[in-house]
């Protein structure tokens, strides 16, 4: 499991934080299915790469779309909220990407 911390400033400038956490639970050829895990929210997410690029999808949400560098957290957060419709989730989730990403640069070497 590995936890992250999240924050989120709202339009109207009130800010809030939350911890999360994330775990991979099965890696494919082209991509990796993560647990995603914040502020009473648990999804189970595909993150792949394809000829187009990287993508996100949460079946059970029937949700899915094309994202940036995965540690590109302010456009994958901005795509997120659209296709998903909740800011904080889009939070939790393309800040787990970027962690994700980077402990695997780590891990590379």
């Amino acid at each position: 499991m590995n936890e992250y911390e999240c924050n989120h400033v709202y339009d109207d400038h009130e800010s809030d934080k939350w911890s999360a956490f994330w775990e991979i639970t099965d890696v494919g050829v082209t991509g990796v299915e993560m647990l995603i895990c914040g502020r009473s929210s648990a999804f189970k997410v595909i993150v792949g790469n394809c000829g187009s690029g990287n993508y996100l999808c949460i079946p059970s949400l029937d949700v899915g779309c094309g994202l940036a560098d995965l540690t590109d957290v302010f456009w994958n957060r901005s795509k997120l909220a659209r296709v998903m419709g909740s800011d904080v989730d889009a939070v939790t989730i393309s800040l787990a990407l970027c962690n994700y990403k980077m402990k695997r640069k780590e891990a590379e070497g």
